[in-house]
């Protein structure tokens, strides 16, 4: 229940009979790694939202291949699909989401919400937060798409660093708009010329221990 209270909290949820709808429908939903939590193309009552962990979302051609084109990292985060305005009061999730790592959610069943008034502006105000925050994912993506692979790798790294040792070579890639041979040669350059700048360093530390040792010797007398 303490965990139900923090994330109303995160979400700004103030009205004392919405936290009291939301905590009697909270339901919890661990993942193991490489577990789906839905597929694309399904319809979901659940609006779930990350608690730790971190998820995929992606969608796959014709021909089996996947793309990743969003990622779920920090608390709080939710992946938003259409929510329906028939009687029914689905969402339309057009993602597969598959966890990257052992995962953690709180979800909640929408339509208790949706039939008070009260709750459901309470709820409407979160879902276009998170639509919200959505975009602003899916502008920066964009945006970054504008540049050299390169670029795009290091923003990646800068973004996402606790993500860029989970996700497979492959996944990374495909987010990046690039082939997998693409973000390898560019690691592997990175790799190289970051070796070549710790060795570079080393060098500079042992030249200046040997000039210091050298210089309380002739101080001492002894050169």
């Amino acid at each position: 229940m303490d965990e139900v209270m923090k994330l109303l909290d995160y979400l700004e949820i103030q009205s004392p009979q919405a936290r009291e709808t939301y905590a009697q429908l909270a339901q919890h939903r661990h993942l193991k790694r490489g577990e789906v939590l839905y597929k694309g193309g399904e319809d979901t009552t659940f609006l779930y939202f990350l608690i730790s962990g971190s998820l995929r979302g992606y969608t796959t051609n014709a021909a089996g291949r996947e793309y990743t084109e969003c990622l779920l990292y920090r608390y709080g985060h939710a992946h938003i699909g259409g929510i329906g305005m028939e009687q029914e009061q689905t969402f339309h999730l057009n993602k597969n989401l598959e966890a990257l790592t052992e995962t953690d959610l709180l979800f909640f069943d929408v339509r208790p919400i949706l039939q008070e008034l009260p709750n459901s502006i309470e709820f409407l105000r979160v879902y276009a937060k998170k639509l919200e925050e959505s975009y602003v994912q899916m502008w920066q993506v964009r945006e970054v798409m504008r540049e050299s692979a390169v670029v795009r790798w290091r923003w990646f790294q800068n973004t996402y660093p606790d993500l860029q040792n989970v996700m497979q070579l492959k996944d990374v890639a495909s987010f990046l708009g690039m082939t997998p041979v693409t973000l390898s040669r560019i690691r592997a350059k990175q790799s190289k010329a970051e070796k070549k700048r710790r060795m570079a360093e080393l060098e500079r530390q042992i030249s200046g221990n040997c000039r210091g040792y050298l210089t309380d010797r002739e101080n001492d007398g002894i050169v």
